[in-house]
């Protein structure tokens, strides 16, 4: 669950990372530190 203007942020291994089309998550941000990848999703309202 994610409040109004929430982030989720998930840490990966940059060489696993792939684009996912997620329900009513965007990808707003990827940051890469050495062998980490951070990438920060906020919640979109897409409606029916």
């Amino acid at each position: 669950l994610l409040v109004d203007g929430g982030l989720a942020i998930i840490q990966i291994d940059p060489r696993e990372f792939e684009s996912l089309e997620l329900a009513n998550l965007v990808l707003t941000d990827k940051r890469r530190y050495g062998n980490t990848l951070l990438g920060f999703y906020q919640y979109a309202d897409v409606g029916d």
